[in-house]
């Protein structure tokens, strides 16, 4: 994967773009737009692969798809709800999940054929009430593994999302949405989350977790390892 590519989701003129930078950032080109203002592009996940696949999605629940790049796109499927949060599994560029406002988990097994929403059927082994996801991410290194936090919690799913183990975590997902997840790509034992203004790290498979406060009002809405650099973490914060 080529570093100095960036794809950014941007509002311009009060309506939803997509950006493309080939330099880091030094200069952008619009490669995507939504048709009317008020309609903003939430999430866009590039396929980590190198394959040219982004997925995006939109406030009204758009989910659009390009294969090349950015230099074409189509829409793929109308959610209920907005699409937030896009992950593509690390090793199978077909296979991606969406994070709907409204409380569904989609999957598409077959790059934006079809799509399922996980749902409804949704199965997590002992007590815990899978709830509404808020974040999800796929494992960098171990093809099928998804994380996602939602309002009851954090799991994981070793199978593509047929099934979901609970994560037991410090905070407390009821109260403060886990917003964030990341999996270091040396290391699948080593996860980070963050939840308002604190920040989460276990090197243990999420067995136990060392914290850091963040100061200030603003919220973590999104964390990232470094692909070049797993020492090196990005925490994206909110006005939220």
């Amino acid at each position: 994967i080529n570093p100095d590519i960036v794809y950014v989701a941007a509002i311009v003129a009060g309506r939803g773009k997509v950006l493309k930078s080939m330099d880091a950032g030094a200069t952008w080109k619009e490669v995507y737009t939504e048709p009317s203002s008020g309609s903003f592009v939430l999430a866009l996940a590039i396929d980590p692969a190198g394959s040219g696949k982004i997925f995006g999605g939109t406030t009204e629940g758009q989910i659009i798809f390009s294969d090349n790049s950015g230099d074409s796109w189509k829409n793929m499927y109308k959610a209920q709800g907005g699409v937030f949060k896009i992950a593509i599994d690390s090793m199978n560029s077909n296979l991606a999940y969406f994070a709907v406002s409204q409380g569904g988990l989609l999957r598409t097994r077959d790059g934006g054929k079809n799509f399922e929403n996980l749902g409804e059927k949704n199965n997590s082994s002992g007590q815990q009430q899978f709830g509404s996801p808020t974040a999800i991410v796929s494992d960098p290194n171990k093809v099928n593994w998804i994380y996602a936090g939602t309002t009851t919690g954090l799991f994981r799913s070793k199978n593509g999302g047929d099934d979901w183990e609970a994560v037991k975590v410090l905070s407390s997902p009821e109260e403060n949405a886990i917003r964030g997840i990341a999996i270091n790509p040396q290391n699948s034992d080593e996860i980070i989350y963050g939840a308002a203004q604190a920040f989460y790290k276990s090197v243990d498979g999420g067995q136990s977790w060392a914290t850091t406060q963040f100061s200030g009002s603003r919220t973590i809405e999104t964390v990232a390892y470094s692909r070049q650099n797993s020492g090196m973490i990005y925490v994206g914060m909110n006005k939220r």
